[in-house]
């Protein structure tokens, strides 16, 4: 089992037979008793791979994920979410947060996830004991909700500054621009007469 993936071993009689010893080999009524044995084996295995597979978060959905999100302490209640995936990407920064030990960069990790690599982000440790993160997205996740998750991952009396910046023509304040942003749009722009002043 690698990254969550499980490969069955599917045939156990054969697998089992395999491992006689030499001198058990060719008997039938041993080869027939180890088959009969072995034959319950390969429904267990298909059984138990179902309910790993059910319980992780990769391959979870619905309530499995829900039960997941209560155990690790990121309840679906309460949380605008609007698919399984949002929910998942959710748990995975929830993972890294209770995994945290404060360290700058799984501060930075976590920040990374949560816009989903989407993001540049500035950090700095401050002596003596300050942490700086700045983010600059396009991504139209909460700023105040990934400040509380940095909040729970960060030491014990280390102050943390958290500066979000969105990115884009809507979030850019320019005194006069063609996209209706700014002084202008709100008739306090130029206005063509230099003699009232602008």
């Amino acid at each position: 089992m690698a990254d969550g993936n499980i490969t069955p071993r599917g045939d156990f009689e054969t697998f089992g037979i395999s491992l006689l010893k030499e001198q058990f080999k060719g008997l039938e009524r041993v080869e027939g008793f180890t088959e009969a044995f072995l034959a319950w084996a390969a429904e267990a295995e298909a059984g138990a791979v179902g309910i790993l597979e059910d319980r992780w978060i990769d391959t979870g959905d619905g309530v499995q994920l829900d039960h997941i999100g209560e155990i690790i302490g990121e309840p679906r209640t309460g949380v605008a979410v609007s698919s399984d995936d949002e929910y998942r990407a959710r748990l995975r920064v929830r993972v890294l947060v209770n995994d945290s030990d404060g360290r700058l960069e799984q501060l930075i990790a976590i920040v990374d996830r949560w816009f989903g690599g989407a993001v540049q982000v500035i950090a700095d440790e401050y002596y003596p004991a300050s942490i700086y993160i700045a983010g600059v997205s396009d991504a139209t996740n909460s700023p105040f909700s990934i400040a509380e998750r940095l909040r729970q991952a960060k030491p014990a009396g280390v102050r943390l500054f958290y500066v979000y910046t969105p990115n884009g023509a809507d979030n850019t304040f320019t005194p006069t621009d063609n996209i209706g942003n700014g002084l202008a749009s709100q008739g306090w722009g130029w206005s063509g007469n230099p003699a009232v002043g602008g």
